[in-house]
């Protein structure tokens, strides 16, 4: 019977020895694969914050064209409505991402033990998936952002390309009513210089 026994007992160890290992291995890999999305999840918000340097380089340059556009409007108080003003409220949102990383105790010899600690490692493992399933989303809203921020900036530089075409246009209006009020008061001149008091009477207010 003792013959038998021993044999028994040293196949019950190795088969609990080998789920052991292929959980012990499973967790190990989603650990590994949580690790992975960790690193891609600030890359990405490394990203966000290039995208946010560039919105707010954009939001400078906008502000200046405004600020010219508005002198340019003074300017032509008389002849021209003032210039809408553009403007996006951005909203911004971020998500502080939380790593854990949980380490298996040494194994024992006893069977006891090694069943807690394969009771432990199936354990561990749910919490990593659980963590990766986390990290996904957290990833995917990453993503979503890098999205929304990327089409605020095509926005905004769509609107400064429009406010330097109206400034451009607006330079060339001034231009032109400067060359006409030249030439109106060189024609006022012309005609003060040949008024004829005596036969037109008193010369108009208009003549110097």
């Amino acid at each position: 019977m003792s013959f038998i026994g021993r044999p028994l007992n040293v196949a019950l160890v190795a088969v609990v020895c080998l789920l052991l290992t292929g959980t012990v291995g499973a967790t190990m890999f989603y650990q590994s694969s949580a690790g992975g999305l960790e690193r891609e999840n600030e890359q990405l918000r490394e990203r966000n914050a290039e995208l946010r340097s560039e919105l707010s380089a954009a939001r400078e340059n906008v502000s200046a064209l405004r600020q010219r556009v508005n002198e340019l409007n003074r300017s032509l108080s008389q002849t021209r409505g003032d210039v809408g003003q553009v403007a996006k409220k951005l909203e911004r949102t971020e998500e502080m991402l939380n790593a854990t990383e949980e380490e298996l105790a040494n194994t024992e010899s006893e069977l006891q033990r090694k069943r807690e600690q394969l009771n432990e490692a199936r354990s561990n493992l749910e919490d990593a998936r659980e963590r990766i399933s986390e990290l996904e989303t957290e990833a995917e809203t990453l993503r979503a952002e890098n999205a929304e921020l990327e089409d605020e900036v095509t926005d905004l530089e769509r609107d400064n390309r429009r406010l330097n075409e109206t400034v451009t246009r607006l330079e060339t209006e001034v231009t032109t009513l400067e060359a006409e009020n030249e030439r109106l008061a060189s024609d006022l001149d012309t005609v003060c210089r040949q008024w004829n008091e005596s036969e037109q009477g008193p010369k108009p207010e208009e003549c110097p």
